[in-house]
């Protein structure tokens, strides 16, 4: 389990600096890279990314710009307060156990 933890702790890390190096050579924002768009664009990449082959320069440079031609669109007007909704239940609050509820006609009047 521990090990699972840590392996996921990698794998992210991996990603990370791989959108930040897209970044990087790429001169674009690293925030307008989005992670589920740079793990998508790596599934199909995973038979290349071998230590041997992913060295050339060749398929890193091709997955880098991939990446970094994915960008999350700007939106600078975008505003979504934070708010709590509650949706009110037309039944009556659980306040004794189940066998000693009865049912009654205001029961789901409410």
């Amino acid at each position: 389990m521990e090990k699972e933890v840590w392996m996921q702790v990698v794998a992210y890390n991996v990603i990370r600096a791989l959108m930040c190096g897209a970044a990087k050579v790429h001169r674009v924002e690293v925030d307008r890279h989005s992670f589920k768009g740079a793990v998508d664009t790596l599934r199909p990449w995973t038979p290349l990314l071998a230590p041997a082959l992913f060295v050339t320069c060749v398929a890193r440079r091709e997955l880098l710009r991939v990446i970094a031609a994915d960008l999350v669109p700007l939106r600078s007007d975008r505003s979504e307060p934070r708010a709590r909704k509650r949706r009110p239940k037309g039944y009556q609050l659980l306040t004794k156990p189940r066998r000693l509820m009865l049912v009654s006609l205001s029961r789901n009047l409410k």
